[in-house]
């Protein structure tokens, strides 16, 4: 695809969404499922805990036919209220994650959550295994749980091995190429970002990370005092010689830089690494998916930035104090108070922290 095509087609991508005030929040909050001695879950022990959902909250399954593992329950969709959330893997079968749909008030996101939270911990339960919300599970990098054969891992196992097919000390560190499998994160998902916002609030949200990065982890009890070196260190290691990994080293943030080095980057197997075939050349949307882009903020389609950094947080209503501070400085940005600290400035310091 040709870049003047490609940036035209995010430019569009990005256009004619909500104003400012029509903010939405969306939140994808992973978590370890294992049993009592932490030992990390098996794709048939993950496979209970998904079929659950349906006999005790009327869920809606969807099974997909995987050429590892054969047919399964891919995610459960449960209703709460108003409001319909996904159950779903992240990529291991150990490693789950609840999607919560865009909702426009932190009060509404704060009791979804904590109703799904409860719920996974209900349902673990009571098939004697444990849904963990913390940021780290010991457990060996080359447990058969985490190798196992489901598409997810495959594919992001052939993925990282394509991209480091030359760094042979990556190759055979397990701990490297499979370092995602002991974390958990929370994710934000900010809805209504048009493409004329966009350079200014991404280019102000990295000149405070520093600070929101600190805040982040307050709510981690269990946490190592270099909890954010830990968090990142594989990241890095595996993926650091690809130019948008956490905080990207660019002259600053700028939709040039930022198109630039996106364009850099390598395509994954599958139009979001996940499932859904392979790419199509000709449509923007799924070469825009395809590149993965694994910096600590995001910008997504449709008008939707994540943010990426944040460390599982272990209740409902730790997310919601961290949300409430992350949009107190999206708003200050767009409302024109940029901070005066420069990006160079602040990735010198995350580097340091």
């Amino acid at each position: 695809m040709e870049k003047e095509t490609f940036f035209d087609a995010l430019c569009q991508l990005f256009g004619g969404t909500s104003r400012p005030e029509d903010l939405t929040i969306g939140v994808e909050q992973e978590f370890f499922l294992c049993d009592w001695s932490g030992k990390a879950a098996s794709h048939e022990q993950s496979q209970r805990f998904l079929g659950s959902f349906q006999s005790d909250f009327r869920a809606i399954l969807t099974k997909e036919n995987d050429s590892g593992i054969g047919r399964h329950v891919a995610f459960a969709d449960v209703l709460f209220g108003e409001e319909r959330v996904r159950f779903k893997y992240d990529h291991h079968p150990h490693l789950m994650e609840i999607e919560l749909p865009p909702v426009k008030t932190v009060k509404r996101m704060t009791e979804l959550l904590a109703s799904t939270m409860d719920a996974a911990v209900r349902q673990a339960e009571q098939i004697d295994l444990v849904a963990w919300f913390q940021p780290f599970l010991s457990e060996p990098v080359d447990h058969a749980a985490i190798m196992c054969e489901h598409s997810l891992c495959v594919a992001l196992r052939n993925y990282r091995k394509q991209i480091n097919a030359n760094r042979p000390e990556v190759l055979a560190n397990p701990a490297v190429m499979n370092f995602s499998a002991t974390i958990a994160a929370t994710h934000f998902h900010l809805g209504g970002i048009g493409w004329e916002q966009l350079e200014t609030l991404m280019n102000g949200l990295y000149c405070l990370e520093p600070e929101m990065t600190a805040l982040s982890w307050q709510a981690v009890s269990e946490c190592p005092s270099d909890g954010v070196q830990k968090r990142w260190k594989g990241y890095q290691k595996c993926l650091g010689h690809l130019p948008l990994v956490a905080f990207p080293d660019l002259p600053q943030w700028t939709l040039n830089d930022w198109f630039a080095a996106l364009c850099r980057m390598p395509l994954a197997d599958t139009p979001d690494n996940h499932r859904g075939g392979k790419i199509d050349q000709n449509d923007p949307l799924s070469w825009f998916r395809a590149k993965r882009d694994v910096s600590l903020i995001k910008p997504r389609h449709y008008g939707t930035i994540e943010f990426r950094v944040d460390p599982c947080q272990p209740t409902a209503g730790a997310v919601a104090k961290l949300c409430t501070a992350r949009l107190a400085v999206v708003m200050e940005i767009l409302g024109g108070r940029v901070p005066a600290r420069s990006f160079r400035e602040a990735r010198n310091i995350w580097n340091e922290s």
